[in-house]
Formats: C-alpha cells, sequence, structure tokens
C-alpha cells in the first residue's frame, strides 16, 4: 500500500509565514485606505465649514447699511484682550435679513461677530466663534427684541478684526466719529483651537454715505406749490 507524503513542519511554517505576510500587508493597505479616507472627509468638512463662515460674512457685509441717513446704522469694532489672544467684537447693521410672514420685522438687522466667552461649552480658553442677530430692532423692551446666536466655530481661541479706511488698517472703528463713514475693507482673523488661522477679507459695497454736517446743510424738499 502506497504512503501519501505531507507537508513537512518546515514547510507547514513557511506557508504560515507566507499568508501572515501577505495578510498584514492586506491590512496595512486597507488602514492606510480607511485613513486617507476619513482625512479627506475631515478636509471636505473643513474646507465646506470655512466656505460657510465667508458666504456668511460676505453676504452681512456686502449688505451693510449705510451710517447716516435714513435707515442708517453705525459700525463699530472694539478690540479686546492681548496681542496673543484677540477677543475683537464688530456690530453692524445689515439688510440681509429675510421678511417672511413668520417673522414680521424689517429686513435690517444688527450683526455682532464676537467669541462668546459666556458660552457653556467654552473650555480651556477656546470659546465659540458666534454672529449674534438682533431681529426685532423696534421692540420695546429688551425681552422682545428676538436675539439669536448662531456658532459659526464651536472652538475659537481668538478673533481679531481690522478696518481699512482706504489708507491704513485700524484695530477700532466708529462710524459716529469718523464722517459717519463705513470701511472700505474689513478682515477677520479666526484662531481655531486647532488648525490654522483662517482670514476672510471683504469689501463693502460702495454707496453713498453723507455726513452729519452735509446732511444738515442739505436744502429740504418740498412737495406742491408754496404759499
Amino acid at each position: 500500500m502506497k504512503r501519501t507524503r505531507g507537508f513537512t513542519l518546515i514547510e507547514t511554517l513557511l506557508a504560515l509565514g507566507i499568508a501572515a505576510t501577505l495578510l498584514a500587508a492586506a491590512v496595512s493597505v486597507l488602514f492606510g485606505a480607511v485613513r486617507m479616507r476619513s482625512a479627506a472627509a475631515e478636509l471636505s468638512e473643513e474646507k465646506g465649514g470655512t466656505h460657510r463662515i465667508a458666504s456668511v460674512i460676505r453676504s452681512d457685509l456686502q449688505n451693510a447699511v449705510v451710517p447716516a441717513g435714513l435707515l442708517a446704522g453705525t459700525m463699530l469694532l472694539e478690540s479686546d484682550g492681548s496681542e496673543d489672544t484677540a477677543m475683537d467684537t464688530l456690530e453692524f447693521y445689515t439688510a440681509s435679513g429675510t421678511l417672511n410672514d413668520s417673522e414680521p420685522w424689517a429686513d435690517i438687522r444688527r450683526v455682532e461677530y464676537l467669541l462668546d466667552t459666556e458660552s457653556e461649552s467654552a473650555t480651556g480658553g477656546a470659546y465659540p466663534f458666534i454672529r449674534r442677530e438682533t431681529v426685532n430692532l423696534l421692540a420695546s423692551t429688551e425681552d422682545d427684541e428676538d436675539t439669536r446666536d448662531t456658532v459659526l466655530l464651536a472652538e475659537a481661541t481668538g478673533l481679531s478684526i481690522e478696518c481699512f479706511d482706504g489708507e491704513v488698517w485700524s484695530e477700532t472703528w466708529d462710524s459716529t466719529v469718523v464722517e459717519n463713514e463705513n470701511p472700505v475693507l474689513v478682515s477677520l482673523t479666526v484662531t481655531p483651537a486647532e488648525g490654522n488661522s483662517l482670514v476672510f477679507l471683504q469689501h463693502l459695497t460702495t454707496q453713498p454715505r453723507p455726513t452729519a454736517t452735509a446732511a444738515a446743510a442739505a436744502p429740504s424738499q418740498q412737495t406742491g406749490d408754496e404759499p
């Protein structure tokens, strides 16, 4: 009777070693693909968030109302915090609001960009970067103003804002004391808790902005026949 020859111990160990090597290579490729997919998803989400923030800021500043005359609104930039941890605040009025049946207020809103240091989610020197919108500007009390906060970035360690008047950049701005003018450019630099700083530069739409002196000196228009 002829006996069938089996695998030797060395052949079996060699086969197992080759199989283990191939399996390790396959697992390495698989985990590499998973990491690449995760990194791509995070990058896409980060860019999407950046585009969303840029879109909101662009819409608000492009529709900023004039600081003097009919339906005027002041623009105020206050600088706070240290050089390494800037916590600036920008407040202005914009016509980017939408008027509808469920929100029967004027489409001009007061908007603030700031770091919410009073937020419950603030931890370790990181604060939510928010857009604070006051909807009902004709409210008789503060409770009726309907103030809404929109979180643009969950964790930020700094917010630096500058205004450009056409010649120099300034860390403060008050349209009531600079001939009732809005700036030409506004730059917002947000420092996330993780990652590189985000810079948003927006040009304000050119509009006629009469000064208080010019508005007072302008002749009043009358309709009908003079007595």
